[in-house]
């Protein structure tokens, strides 16, 4: 009995671990990623529902650029998003086309105020262990360095809220943070 537990409890272990494990790869083709680096896509089918992995999620999923029924510009700088909110429809697909004309490392991640918060507690966590901020390459969110452009696709499934902000440690305090409206 002892036995079936423990191998219970080390299966499920490993199960939650693996994803967050990929999801924090940083060897450029994590979860997420299709084609050749940075620039091309960024559109993912796997994850978990708290934003890590960058697939279905309550408020939409990832998609292709070939689905997608606008394009929307972003630029990332020092410390901000330019637009910083928009307003798109429930089940209307977005390519975002991201930029980072800033001089240092910026994210965009899409998602709830709940994710968002968590994972800047994760990534202010790692910092202060020493840890040099990763790289996302998933389906809800991209990391890119000064100069650097990428794009990424997204369904948008549920009418709300929905966040894109950078997590790195004072960015978003600094005011990297945008709102995205998504109605019926």
């Amino acid at each position: 009995m002892k036995k079936t537990i423990l191998m219970s409890a080390a299966l499920l272990g490993l199960l939650l671990a693996a994803p967050l494990a990929q999801a924090h790869d940083d060897d450029g083709m994590g979860p997420g990623m299709m084609g050749q680096g940075m620039g091309s896509g960024m559109m993912g089918q796997g994850g978990m529902e708290h934003g890590m992995g960058g697939g279905m999620m309550a408020f939409g999923h990832p998609a292709t650029a070939a689905q997608a029924g606008r394009t929307v510009s972003i630029e990332l700088t020092d410390m901000a998003f330019t637009p910083n909110s928009l307003t798109v429809k429930a089940g209307e697909t977005v390519l975002f086309k991201l930029h980072n004309s800033g001089t240092v490392m910026h994210e965009f991640m899409l998602g709830t105020a709940a994710m968002q918060t968590a994972h800047r507690r994760m990534m202010a966590a790692e910092a202060e262990k020493g840890l040099p901020p990763h790289h996302h390459h998933m389906g809800n969110a991209v990391s890119l360095d000064p100069g650097e452009a990428a794009s990424l696709a997204w369904t948008f499934t549920q009418p709300g809220t929905v966040e894109y902000d950078c997590n790195l440690p004072g960015h978003y305090e600094s005011g990297m943070k945008g709102t995205i409206t998504v109605t019926p």
